[in-house]
Order: C-alpha cells, then structure tokens, then sequence
C-alpha cells in the first residue's frame, strides 16, 4: 500500500521529535511547518493530531502543538513496560509465527547502514519497524499496538552523545543475532537478548534527561 502525505509528514515529524531534532517544550506551529514543509496545512495538523494521540505532543488552542518531554520516572516506567511486553511478544511469535525473517534481516542492514552514516531518521524508522515485525508475528494485534505506541512514546535521548554513538554501533550485531536467533528456533535466548538490548539504552536515556533538567535549571 502506498504512503499517502499525512503517514510521511507524521514519520518525519516522529523522527525529528524522538531525536530530539525538535527539543522538548518548543512549539511547532501548523502554517509554518506546512510552509517548511512546502505542502497544506491539513495533512500536517491530521499529523500533528495523531502524534499528540500518542503522547509526543501537546495542542495549545491558537498557538500549535507543544513537544512534550516524559520525566526520568516515566522513560523507567516506559522501558520496563517495553521488556515486559515485547519480550512476551516475541514469545508469542516463535510459537505462532511466522516471523518474517527476510523483511528483519533487511532492517538489520538499513540500521546498520545508518548507524554507521549517523542517518538518525533512518536508524528511527528501521529500528521501530524492526521491533514492530517481531511484535506482528505474535498475532495478536492489542499487544502490537500498545508496544507500538510505547516505542512511539520514546525519544532517542542521548543518541547523538559519544554513549549514544557508540552503542548504535554495539547494536548492529545484535539486531542480525536476534534474526538468527528466530531463524535457529531458540525462544529462550532471543527473549534474553531481546531483554538486554531494550534495557542497555535506559541509563544513556536517563543522564541525558537529568542533564537536560539541570541545565534548564540552572539557566
């Protein structure tokens, strides 16, 4: 099915506000995004209305849609959710399946590729996609949508931080092992992994928050 131009401008907004690229609190207005954007308004405020639905963002009558930044308590509460939840869902999926092993080894490659380049709207969009196929193999579509509006929720804080760049690059081969993991049919390992690869970005994402409080603090 083809793209249409409210799912790019909400996969590019997404992507801008989950890096970071669009810091919290800043407000984003629709006229001028569309401006920015060279495209109407409509498609950009449908955009706008979906991400602020999945917490990213916050309407203020007359004045746009605010960036909203979770609090270290909430990215902890996030991040314990995710394990929970994508690690019973790759469970699932062994046992239901199919996982499609082709479509994940191909997002491995694109997450690599832009890891390396530093193409953080790439490495966004792979790596949620790469998530979001585990989840779909699991069969039931409940438990995909609340892993997928948790992982929406989550800003890659700290990813373009010497921590961050680094464990982009550690990523890499984790991402081809989870697949040779589904592949060899060894449940087990894969939800240990999986667990692990969720948790390592917590304490990255946790420092760069404080640090971002404690400097709004002391400014």
């Amino acid at each position: 099915m083809t793209e249409n131009l409210r799912e790019r401008v909400v996969r590019w907004l997404r992507a801008e506000i989950i890096s970071g690229q669009m810091p919290a609190k800043s407000m984003i207005s629709v006229p001028g995004q569309a401006t920015s954007l060279n495209i109407s308004t409509t498609p950009v405020r449908e955009a706008l209305l979906e991400l602020s639905r999945a917490g990213l963002l916050r309407p203020h009558r007359n004045r746009g849609f605010e960036v909203l930044e979770p609090s270290p308590d909430e990215i902890s509460q996030i991040f314990e959710m995710r394990v929970l939840l994508e690690v019973e869902s790759a469970g699932l999926a062994m046992d239901r399946g199919p996982i499609d092993t082709v479509k994940l080894r191909e997002l491995a490659g694109m997450i690599e590729v832009s890891a390396k380049s530093n193409d953080y709207r790439t490495y966004i969009e792979a790596d949620r996609e790469f998530h979001r196929q585990i989840a779909i193999g699991s069969n039931n579509f409940m438990l995909l949508n609340y892993i997928t509006d948790l992982k929406d929720r989550m800003r890659l804080y700290g990813l373009t931080s010497p921590e961050g760049q680094r464990q982009q690059i550690l990523s890499i081969s984790e991402h081809y092992e989870i697949v040779d993991l589904i592949e060899s049919g060894r449940p087990e390992e894969l939800k240990e992994l999986l667990a692990r690869h969720i948790k390592v970005w917590k304490p990255i994402y946790i420092a760069h928050i404080r640090t971002a409080h404690r400097e709004a603090v002391n400014f």
